[in-house]
């Protein structure tokens, strides 16, 4: 009598399919964390000049020239608006928002005379806490704008 071999199918099937979850698991957090949340919700209603950005339910106002950081080839990436052609991977001049759980400041909320860089001497800068989830930094050679920007974080309506 013959024997007759009966195969069973692709044994590498569970792992395969455990990879590719795996890979929609990655795909989908990324997506929620790196969402792009960000944009600009009308003029400033305490200032002339300046316009509204909101964040996951956090409004500010700004300087109207600012503009969103694409941050692309940057290491990391989080809501960056600042001063036109400035470096995308660098929040010198700007707002930036930071995830509050991961972020550890050298020195507690408000406003500071931060050290020089380089050759635009030296800049104020400071930070707020604008939720559970998020720190708002500002930094800029006027103090004034760094004061109205911090003073302007508020929850949206």
């Amino acid at each position: 009598m013959e024997r007759v071999q009966v195969r069973r199918g692709f044994r590498g099937l569970p792992v395969v399919a455990v990879a590719v979850l795996g890979v929609l698991f990655v795909v989908c957090i990324f997506r929620l964390v790196d969402a792009d949340g960000s944009m600009v919700v009308g003029k400033s209603p305490e200032r002339s000049g300046w316009k509204t950005i909101q964040v996951d339910g956090i409004q500010i106002d700004i300087p109207q020239d600012w503009q969103k950081s694409a941050q692309r080839g940057c290491e990391f990436h989080f809501e960056q608006w600042g001063v036109p052609d400035s470096d995308d991977c660098r929040a010198d001049t700007g707002v930036a928002f930071y995830y509050s759980p991961t972020f550890d400041p050298a020195s507690g909320p408000g406003l500071r005379r931060s050290p020089a860089h380089g050759d635009d001497g030296a800049r104020w800068g400071g930070w707020v806490s604008a939720s559970d989830d998020y720190i708002v930094w500002v930094s800029e050679p006027r103090r004034e704008v760094v004061e109205q920007v911090l003073d302007s974080v508020r929850r949206a309506k």
